[in-house]
């Protein structure tokens, strides 16, 4: 069995959506997104790989098929689910390093147990308002 590569984002959102692009244009060829939700027309100012021609379609695959077009090279895995401790010691258990850009505290909590028992770098990230960290 092989080592887990790549990165998986929790969320493909404001913060998701950044963190997706850098990774990619770093070289990341195995980038991993998981999220529920669709594309809407009200959040695409600061989700920035969606467009209002991807309002209604699931967000990991408007990311996906974004991150695909600019940059060829990368495989991008979409994981139209909500990450919970249902799914998650599976998920981050695929890749290297998991990058957090959810939008709630239990979805954290979450991400941060799992990566500690299966072993793997998290990576967080939060912004409320105009802060950030």
């Amino acid at each position: 069995m092989s080592e887990p590569a790549g990165a998986l984002i929790i969320g493909a959102g404001g913060l998701g959506c950044p963190a997706a692009f850098a990774l990619a244009a770093a070289g990341v060829r195995d980038i991993g997104v998981v999220d529920d939700d669709v594309v809407d027309a009200t959040n695409i100012h600061r989700q920035i790989l969606h467009s209002e021609a991807d309002v209604g379609i699931a967000k990991v695959e408007s990311l996906a098929h974004a991150l695909e077009r600019r940059f060829p090279r990368a495989r991008v895995e979409p994981h139209e689910t909500r990450f919970d401790a249902t799914n998650a010691i599976a998920l981050v258990s695929r890749y290297a390093v998991v990058v957090d850009g959810s939008d709630n505290f239990a979805t954290k909590f979450v991400a941060n147990d799992a990566c500690v028992l299966a072993g793997v770098a998290l990576v967080h990230g939060a912004a409320v308002g105009t802060g950030g960290q």
